[in-house]
């Protein structure tokens, strides 16, 4: 569950209905990254990006990933990675935070069943 919770303090400052199955996958992978960058086992990331990608709007992930990546650069740098993600998805940040709301709140079952 850390997964998400870093997620989601991500976003307050993200079934794939992505185009193609390459996208999918390289956002499965960049989110099973993130996971195990933060410790957990490679086990339990999957358990928990399978959660949120089956409870959590595309839109809103693929936000999540740019957000993610872009949490390394300046604050104007991460500002303008969120204003371009949000712009690619066709969201504005209060769709984005609502999507995330409902998905989240979908997941956390599974996402509590992942364990650590």
């Amino acid at each position: 569950m850390r997964l998400m919770s870093k997620l989601a303090f991500a976003a307050a400052l993200p079934l794939f209905a992505l185009a193609g199955t390459a996208a999918a996958d390289e956002t499965h992978d960049k989110l099973v990254a993130m996971c195990t960058a933060q410790g957990d086992s490679a086990e339990s990331c999957e358990c928990q990006v399978t959660a949120i990608v089956e409870n959590v709007d595309p839109k809103a992930v693929a936000v999540l990933v740019a957000t993610a990546e872009a949490s390394k650069g300046t604050p104007e740098e991460q500002q303008a990675a969120i204003t371009a993600a949000l712009t690619a998805q066709g969201i504005t940040a209060e769709e984005f935070q609502k999507l995330m709301q409902e998905g989240t709140t979908k997941a956390e079952p599974a996402l509590k069943a992942c364990g650590k």
